[in-house]
């Protein structure tokens, strides 16, 4: 997530698997600035799994998806 202050208190895309109960609010290891700044660890083998949703707008889904594919090799646009 982006920012875990703003997705647990109303982000659907997160809480309707903790609300399921096929997560827990624990199992979130991080959002996005601990990931970028590295006191959450990334993906550790190919079969991690990653979820990433935000709760601002659109133009972050983009810029988020941008960066996968050119990390990935992959042209965009």
């Amino acid at each position: 997530m982006d920012r875990r202050e703003s997705a647990f208190p109303g982000l659907g895309a997160i809480l309707q698997p903790i609300t399921s109960g096929a997560i827990s609010e624990t199992d979130v290891l991080g959002d996005l600035d601990d990931l970028a700044s590295g006191s959450a660890q990334g993906r550790a083998s190919p079969s991690d799994i990653t979820f990433f949703t935000n709760a601002g707008g659109g133009h972050l889904d983009l810029m988020t998806w941008e960066a996968v594919f050119k990390q990935l090799g992959t042209k965009f646009g």
